[in-house]
């Protein structure tokens, strides 16, 4: 191996991962990230395994360099919120669901962010958002529920998508 190829060390790295060898799996996407520090997608997996690890500081240290490096990834902000849901956090993930919308356009985040409401218990806030999320694609819907599972028995919530759904012509 050249240990100088960092894609060589994140591959060791997600290895590592996947066969749930934590420690190791750490030690080679450091060596990544060691060549190569500008890498988002090094410090998005590395956050993740933290986070699998029960790390939580070191995945929110991780995931926050991989944000300010690609601010537009929305996997990169979902994976932040679910770092702070996993540790109870659930204002903070609310919170961070609202910068990343300001960041990033992408109708997934905000349908996290109605899921992320709704478990709060904030349906005041929630419906709007939905209503943005829905207009702006309604095929991504699939990821509340996904996310959300308590979603479809919301009957409000049931109503105003089968209503959007009716009125754009869809099933």
């Amino acid at each position: 191996m050249n240990e100088d190829n960092d894609t060589a060390w994140f591959g060791l790295g997600l290895i590592m991962w996947i066969e749930r060898n934590f420690t190791e799996s750490i030690v080679f996407i450091k060596k990544a990230l060691e060549i190569d520090e500008g890498n988002p997608e090094y410090w998005l997996t590395l956050a993740k395994v933290y986070s699998d690890f029960s790390h939580t500081k070191s995945a929110l240290k991780a995931i926050k360099t991989a944000a300010r490096l690609e601010p537009e990834n929305a996997e990169i902000w979902l994976t932040w919120a679910e770092i702070y849901q996993k540790s109870g956090e659930l204002a903070n993930a609310v919170r961070l669901m609202k910068t990343a919308i300001k960041k990033n356009d992408d109708p997934v985040l905000k349908y996290r962010l109605v899921g992320l409401l709704l478990e709060i218990k904030n349906e005041k806030e929630a419906f709007p958002v939905l209503l943005t999320a829905m207009k702006q694609d309604i095929v991504q819907i699939d990821t509340l529920f996904d996310f959300f599972p308590k979603a479809p028995k919301n009957k409000r919530l049931k109503k105003m998508v089968d209503d959007f759904r009716r009125e754009n012509g869809q099933k």
